[in-house]
């Protein structure tokens, strides 16, 4: 996957639901200390 920001291709490590925002974020290998939105992501 890449980041829409940057274009850096990155790999998912971990992911979950966040049920009151009723959607899923993201963990990725590169910064873990910062999760991601689904809609921050490229779509191909």
């Amino acid at each position: 996957m890449k980041l829409k920001d940057t274009g850096e291709e990155v790999t998912i490590v971990k992911w979950q639901y966040v049920k009151n925002m009723k959607r899923y974020s993201y963990i990725v290998k590169e910064h873990p200390g910062t999760f991601f939105f689904e809609e921050e992501f490229q779509t191909q």
